[in-house]
């Protein structure tokens, strides 16, 4: 009977020890999470003002050469319409050979003399 209670409070121990282990570690702040929580704390890197400078300098060059090279990509597309029109000769008439923005020009002015 003695040995049946020592086994019986035996299991008792080790049955309240597990339970509150167990319950301590599932609770959201436990030591061992506030332990943690505090080492990523500490090894945060926050850079100084002169890095912080340095890394705001490369930022703004970085935009700028992008916008350089997006600006160089828009004139390039417009330097080759520019070209491939002067070559197929684009602007020409077909019958005549005379550019059509000229003749465009002369009836837009014989237009505003009819009308008035």
């Amino acid at each position: 009977m003695a040995k049946l209670r020592k086994i019986i409070q035996i299991l008792l121990i080790i049955n309240f020890i597990l339970c509150s282990s167990t319950s301590f570690s599932q609770n959201i702040r436990s030591i061992d999470n506030e332990k943690h929580m505090k080492s990523l704390r500490q090894k945060r890197y926050r850079p100084s003002p002169e890095e912080r400078l340095v890394m705001k300098i490369e930022k703004n060059k970085a935009k700028k050469d992008a916008k350089k090279k997006k600006r160089d990509a828009r004139l390039h597309k417009k330097a080759v319409k520019k070209h491939n029109k002067l070559i197929n000769g684009g602007g020409k008439d077909v019958v005549d050979g005379k550019r059509t923005y000229k003749r465009m020009k002369k009836s837009k002015k014989s237009a505003k003399y009819t009308r008035e």
